[in-house]
């Protein structure tokens, strides 16, 4: 099995930012990733991996799709 690290990047977060950090990664421990990128928009996303120079194998995850759960 590929073990891949945890990224996450708020690019845009509001005040229960933390609180989502905390959820995020407690959701994740049971997961193997390479890169999360938690960010207001998947485009956004993709120019924090290219800004990083990581390959393509990274998950996605929008605030907008968190935040409407909560």
């Amino acid at each position: 099995m590929n073990v891949r690290s945890i990224f996450i990047t708020f690019i845009q977060c509001s005040k229960d930012g933390e609180r989502l950090s905390l959820e995020i990664a407690g959701v994740l421990r049971s997961k193997r990733f390479r890169a999360i990128y938690v960010t207001n928009s998947a485009e956004a996303a993709k120019r924090v991996a290219e800004l990083h120079g990581l390959p393509g194998d990274y998950e996605v995850i929008e605030v907008s799709s968190l935040l409407e759960n909560y």
